[in-house]
């Protein structure tokens, strides 16, 4: 039993259940301004200790397959492109290992995360539903009728994107800003009221991720290679992504 995923998770979420059940009691106590003792605050009586818990579980997890997918197709594009990955490295060393200012001014890795994102998007698809009869594009859809957006088509419109799939993070600089040409040429988050609340947390999780491993390693792939990305649920390369990692100090130690 020890050996299958499924048992693993459970025994997981147990230990994480009783660590968060002990913590509960105190952030209650406490005026911190930590996640956990802000929503006990804010949820008074409202919430018991179990139903605080499971939201803070989910929380905790909440998005981490759609990160991971953003992180993949980053240290792709990081890969087939070396310049880039050269650039965003001298970015990073330029500072100490970054808080949450140092994060906002890697510009750069910013950049180069929403390059990729737009070219494999971790939500391809969002689901909405009508609230009244409308037409698109000469297609009739009535009030209450659930709708298909793929998001990851419209990041790929040559209308919107000069070049469409061509790796260009500067698309995302100041001076070009091609995501703003209209409201959904860039939406991997989705869009309007049901935008995703996390983004931000989400991005920052990429990009402390990035960060961390340009500073430690160097990654090539094979001269040509071009990920079979597999959509079955989230993106992936089918063939698990044959990098080369090496860490930095062995680079200057041959170099």
């Amino acid at each position: 039993m020890d050996s299958t995923a499924w048992h693993r998770a459970h025994r997981a979420r147990r230990q994480l259940t009783g660590l968060l059940t002990r913590a509960v009691p105190v952030a209650r106590a406490r005026d911190g301004a930590d996640f956990l003792s802000v929503m006990s605050r804010v949820a008074g009586d409202r919430l018991g200790t179990r139903q605080l818990v499971d939201h803070m579980i989910f929380t905790l997890i909440a998005s981490h397959d759609t990160t991971t997918a953003a992180t993949i197709a980053a240290v792709y594009f990081l890969g087939k492109h070396p310049e880039w990955q050269d650039r965003a490295r001298a970015e990073s060393a330029a500072g100490a290992a970054p808080d949450l200012a140092g994060l906002d001014r890697l510009n750069t890795l910013e950049m180069i995360i929403k390059e990729s994102i737009r070219l494999v998007s971790p939500s391809p698809i969002l689901l909405r539903r009508a609230v009244r009869d409308t037409e698109i594009e000469g297609h009739f859809i009535p009030a209450g009728q659930l709708v298909s957006v793929c998001t990851g088509v419209n990041q790929l419109l040559p209308e919107l994107w000069p070049e469409p799939h061509r790796f260009d993070p500067e698309r995302f600089s100041a001076a070009r800003a091609e995501d703003r040409v209209h409201r959904l040429a860039w939406a991997p988050f989705g869009a309007g009221q049901h935008k995703c609340v996390g983004m931000r947390f989400g991005l920052l999780k990429v990009k402390t991720t990035l960060d961390a491993m340009l500073r430690r390693f160097d990654w090539t792939l094979p001269p040509s290679y071009e990920a079979p990305w597999r959509f079955t649920s989230l993106p992936a390369p089918a063939d698990g992504l044959p990098l080369v990692m090496r860490p930095r100090r062995e680079r200057r130690a041959g170099s």
